[in-house]
């Protein structure tokens, strides 16, 4: 069950942790068991570290690129993370193990928007996640590239998806609006476009991000009442 609207991703600081924190997203991402490029991997010792001092409001989840349920689990017995987002080729049969073995656990699984291939698999996991995350792949990289996709296609998933899905790519305090109005995911996350020009988190760009999501979100929860409301009658 997923239990957030807004996630800020790569937190590999204690800087960028006060930063955020402070700002009260919904949840924050730590990246750990990475196998592709990113600048923002920190490793499991500094996640268990980060949960026991973030508020007891905010959600940690571990963002890993690990292909293994064994992995998986290894890491989330390390970090001490219950919610798990899966950035990476693994199967659907890991997936599975890992459901069986873990229950409690809130598993998430990303996919490419702008690859046709990978939009091509999402029915093979659909039975084992509790969402899935559309974002944007770029220069070798899985994650926090700071590039959107064609929204239109993350809307048709969207729609014709019974799994929630959460918006990634590119996103920042001026498109984010925008972008939950035409997806209409029922999260948003967030990396590099709350960053400063050395990669650290902002909290001026943290929190802008934060209330035009939830002012988004808002409005998109009114427009859907309202066609309900409408269909009744």
């Amino acid at each position: 069950m997923l239990s957030y609207q807004v996630k800020i991703c790569g937190i590999r600081s204690a800087h960028d942790l006060k930063v955020v924190s402070e700002a009260k997203p919904d949840a924050v991402g730590f990246i750990v068991g990475a196998r592709h490029f990113t600048l923002d991997a920190v490793n499991p010792d500094f996640v268990r570290l980060a949960i026991s001092v973030l508020p007891e409001e905010i959600v940690p989840v571990m963002v890993t690129h690990v292909t293994t349920a064994k992995e998986v689990l290894s890491l989330v017995e390390q970090t001490g993370c219950s919610v798990v987002q899966l950035h990476s080729d693994i199967s659907p049969e890991e997936i599975y193990t890992i459901m069986k073995v873990a229950p409690e656990l809130t598993l998430i699984k990303a996919f490419h928007a702008n690859v046709p291939g990978s939009i091509a698999t999402i029915p093979l996991y659909t039975s084992f996640v509790d969402a899935i995350i559309l974002d944007t792949a770029a220069d070798n990289r899985v994650g926090g590239t700071g590039k959107t996709h064609d929204w239109k296609v993350s809307a048709r998933i969207s729609m014709g998806l019974s799994k929630p899905v959460i918006l990634a790519g590119g996103l920042n305090p001026d498109n984010i609006e925008l972008a939950i109005l035409q997806v209409n995911p029922v999260a948003v996350d967030v990396n590099s476009g709350v960053e400063d020009e050395d990669g650290n988190k902002d909290f001026k760009k943290v929190k802008a991000f934060i209330k035009n999501a939830k002012q988004a979100f808002e409005r998109m929860n009114n427009v859907n009442n309202s066609l309900v409301t409408s269909s009744v009658r």
